[in-house]
């Protein structure tokens, strides 16, 4: 069975965040950030070389996501997202020693 794509999977990077941006729908920032899961997850992972830690980080930088957006100009959001996603990683190792 073939599945079509929905309106929303095919936004741009630049399309969903500009409509999360002006209409604070969360399908929007859903949409873009479930398309980097994988590249959270693989950073998490490389820097906490722990499963259950990286799956957390995941979790914990979707939920910092809506805060630092409204603050910061975003230009690309991938690579925006990589260093949100490192902090937060080097956060999570500071705490740990």
């Amino acid at each position: 069975m073939l599945k079509i794509k929905s309106k929303i999977e095919s936004y741009s990077d630049e399309e969903l965040l500009a409509s999360y941006q002006n209409n604070n729908d969360s399908r929007y920032l859903g949409e873009l950030y479930r398309r980097y899961i994988p590249l959270v997850y693989g950073l998490s992972l490389k820097y906490l070389n722990n499963v259950e830690m990286a799956q957390d980080a995941v979790m914990d930088v979707y939920a910092l996501l809506s805060d630092k957006l409204a603050t910061y100009e975003i230009k690309s959001f991938n690579t925006w997202l990589y260093s949100v996603a490192k902090n937060h990683c080097f956060q999570i190792i500071r705490k740990e020693k």
